[in-house]
């Protein structure tokens, strides 16, 4: 029974120690391909979880603004407003801080959003870092924006009901919008002064001028075209105001986009100073040539005057030494010349008959005056 055991204990030993050495030359085995396998093909062994952006853990918490379906619930809009929160905006749709130290997004919305840019990314590089995040936190299914010129609110809603409303979602949302025909009703409502702009605004996009679609817009006007020279994206905010006055109460998902003017380039403000120069000469060459026109004409009225003054003068001196002539000469001349004088007055009345007589004729001939003629006359 001893041998048995004994010879049982031996062969478990040996099975023990068969074990062991497998167990060391497994361990050596894989020590040996841990130093040759690339540091790639180690890294990618490792499990994998959504981290979200660099930096978004801290211990076992996780930031707002993780993307993915698996970080806190999505509500809805009025569930929000019945609880009483207080969404927050992701500061990449934000307004661009003082200091622009801070990421946040560049877009034209006069072109497609696949121009939009975000401020950490080089100049041809499209924004995609945060598409995917949460627009607001709590997340939401949709959010209104108000614009302070026009009256139609945007509505955004997620493309996805499981993530909630993206920063992608509204950059996409607000193109769309952007693009939408304007109603006639929608225009009416514009003051002079806004339609006039609209148009302008209207022309210079279908233009060949740099950095307009041009021809890529639709014939119709559109909403983009009543923001005028404001069609850069801003960013969005909270604006109570606004927003008291478009809900007529404090709805808790809405907010306010921010359209501003695009800021001119060095070449484009130069371009602006000459213009405006040339401009001011031109101002005032036509000012001048101006005052030389109504200076002319002061010196040919006056020069006209004394003519007239002048021939006046010499007539009255002629009459003048006729009377004095006749005055001085004998009576039988005197009547003789009475006698031519009544003669020559006979002739002379009847000569301004004549004269009179064709006069009127002449003028019954010659047409009126019409408002044609006296705009040619006044161009001449």
């Amino acid at each position: 029974m001893g041998g048995g055991m004994g010879g049982g204990m031996g062969g478990m030993g040996g099975m023990g120690l068969d074990n062991g050495m497998q167990a060391q030359q497994m361990q050596a085995q894989m020590s040996r391909q841990m130093q040759f396998m690339p540091m790639g093909q180690m890294q990618a062994s490792a499990p994998q979880v959504p981290l979200g952006r660099a930096g978004e853990h801290v211990g076992d918490r996780v930031k707002p603004w993780t993307a993915g379906d698996h970080y806190g619930p999505v509500l809805q809009p009025f569930l929000i407003h019945k609880l009483g929160a207080k969404p927050l905006l992701n500061p990449l749709l934000q307004p661009p801080p003082d200091d622009l130290g801070r990421e946040y997004l560049k877009w034209d919305m006069l072109h497609s959003p696949n121009t939009c840019q975000s401020s950490k990314d080089a100049g041809n590089v499209s924004w995609s870092s945060g598409r995917g995040e949460p627009a607001t936190f709590p997340r939401v299914t949709s959010i209104v924006l108000y614009i302070e010129r026009q009256l139609a609110s945007i509505q955004i809603n997620a493309a996805n009901k499981d993530v909630g409303v993206t920063c992608g979602d509204v950059i996409d949302g607000i193109a769309h919008f952007m693009r939408r025909i304007v109603t006639k009703d929608e225009v009416d409502t514009f003051g002079a002064a806004d339609k006039k702009m609209a148009v302008t605004a209207y022309r210079r996009h279908r233009s060949t001028a740099p950095g307009m679609p041009g021809g890529a817009l639709p014939r119709e006007m559109i909403r983009m075209d009543l923001l005028g020279p404001y069609t850069v994206f801003g960013g969005v905010q909270k604006s109570d105001g606004l927003i008291q006055r478009r809900c007529n109460s404090d709805f808790p998902c809405a907010f306010e986009l921010l359209c501003i003017q695009m800021p001119m380039t060095q070449s484009e403000i130069r371009d602006l100073q000459a213009r405006q120069r040339a401009e001011e000469e031109r101002r005032r060459a036509r000012e001048e040539a101006e005052v030389q026109r109504r200076e002319e004409d002061i010196r040919r009225r006056e020069a006209e005057v004394q003519r007239r003054e002048a021939a006046q003068e010499t007539r009255q001196r002629e009459l003048t030494a006729e009377d004095a002539h006749s005055s001085s000469g004998r009576p039988g001349r005197s009547v003789s010349r009475s006698g031519s004088t009544a003669a020559s007055s006979r002739t002379s009345s009847t000569t301004r008959t004549g004269i009179t007589s064709v006069s009127r004729s002449s003028s019954r001939r010659t047409p009126a005056a019409t408002v044609e003629t006296i705009s040619d006359d006044d161009d001449q």
